[in-house]
């Protein structure tokens, strides 16, 4: 009857890249014939299941019918940045109390922290000039014509990784 009903996690990282915040927008909605009285919170699990930063809730108050929308921040210190290479994903949980303390659910959401900028005529992730090389491919076989094997379509993705082509 009372859920989280949406939320959205923005990971920012600070100007010198070396800390960030992770702000969370929760949307708590409440279909009850009665007024709910509750917590959220935020919990940041990193790829080891271990808490990272801080654990903050807020208080949840939504009469019957209505929906709260609840901001949570938790700073994180010296977070593993994700990138192509490296994916590196956190595992966010958000939950949902009772006025007992009882939790009446949790949501997990995978979260990664980047950043992402144009300077320069140049494409940088976390601070990271990044080259694009690519190219146009078009299926084409000299015997088969559009045609081609799976077999074919391997070895030219293999000869394009050998290159460094990425894009």
């Amino acid at each position: 009857k009372v859920h989280m009903r949406d939320f959205w996690c923005q990971p920012e990282l600070d100007a010198q890249l070396r800390d960030a915040l992770l702000r969370v927008r929760l949307l708590v909605h409440n279909y009850s014939g009665a007024h709910f009285s509750g917590r959220a919170g935020l919990r940041l699990l990193d790829a080891h299941g271990r808490t990272v930063g801080c654990e903050p809730t807020a208080l949840v108050a939504a009469a019957s019918g209505e929906e709260q929308a609840i901001e949570l921040l938790c700073p994180v210190a010296s977070p593993t940045k994700w990138s192509a290479e490296e994916p590196y994903l956190y595992t966010a949980l958000l939950s949902l109390y009772d006025a007992a303390g009882a939790v009446l659910e949790v949501m997990p959401s995978r979260v990664g922290f980047r950043t992402i900028a144009i300077r320069d005529e140049q494409l940088w992730v976390n601070g990271v000039p990044i080259t694009i090389a690519g190219v146009n491919r078009h299926d084409h076989d000299p015997d088969r014509g559009k045609s081609v094997t799976v077999d074919m379509m391997t070895r030219d993705v293999v000869l394009m990784k050998q290159h460094n082509i990425n894009a």
